[in-house]
């Protein structure tokens, strides 16, 4: 959008119409002047990079709107407001409410500068990437915390899978764990065992060799292990692996 911005910064937005013989527009903090305005200062941010008009507004706030004496000969209120956009940006801007010769509301915001502008647009759009990301965490929250929560009694014994087998035995705290490349897999040999805890479904066994730090992550959902690894190789040669999806043998 190019737009060109002067000391007094006009943009007008029509409301619904008003007859012929009105007196007066809404005021200052009338809830049409207010969305009019805040869609005046949204327009004049030019794009907006994704984000729904809708949500924009919600994150724009007035707040201690003002109104002088009607100005009775030319139909308008000269107005004052808070302008507090994000919850964080705050700056108090000039506005009028006014009806044109065509009986229509007209709103007129003065007095505001494109860096300005840019630091309510910066504002809006970090404020609603922080709501989008609490969301999504949130969500995820929800789902760990509805999923079935495997007990000790649940994970402890063997497992075993086409590339290795796993044994698990509790300890007074947490578990001794013991993994062992399945002869199945037709590798030559290959184990790692020690210690771990569980939380959240999911058990992670760590180790260090020659300085290298080998961590095996083992996620736990009904009589299914799935096992994913990270630096590992000293412990099991290339040719194998301890990945891989388990089954609790019975």
């Amino acid at each position: 959008m190019t737009f060109k911005l002067s000391i007094s910064l006009i943009i007008v937005l029509i409301s619904t119409l008003f007859t012929a013989c009105s007196k007066e527009p809404p005021n200052c903090s009338d809830e049409k002047t207010l969305t009019l305005l805040k869609n005046n200062i949204i327009a004049l941010m030019g794009s907006s990079e994704g984000l729904a008009e809708k949500e924009m507004q919600s994150y724009l706030k007035l707040e201690l709107t003002a109104a002088g004496p009607f100005d009775k000969k030319n139909k308008k209120y000269s107005c004052e407001a808070k302008l507090v956009a994000g919850g964080s940006y705050k700056f108090p801007i000039t506005y009028e409410s006014l009806l044109g010769d065509d009986g229509q509301q007209v709103v007129e915001l003065k007095g505001i500068n494109e860096n300005t502008l840019a630091i309510i647009k910066s504002a809006l759009t970090d404020r609603i990437k922080k709501g989008k990301a609490t969301i999504n965490e949130t969500g995820k929250n929800e789902a760990l915390s509805q999923a079935k929560q495997v007990s000790a009694s649940d994970i402890s014994g063997t497992w075993r899978g086409s590339n290795v087998d796993m044994t698990i035995k509790p300890l007074p705290k947490g578990f001794d764990i013991g993994l062992v490349v399945s002869s199945l897999s037709r590798c030559t040999g290959g184990d790692i065992s020690g210690s771990g805890t569980l939380s959240n479904n999911i058990m992670r066994l760590t180790k260090i060799d020659n300085d290298q730090t080998c961590t095996v992550t083992i996620n736990f959902v009904g009589d299914t292990a799935n096992i994913s690894e990270d630096n590992c190789l000293s412990f099991h040669g290339a040719a194998c692996g301890f990945a891989g999806t388990l089954q609790k043998a019975r």
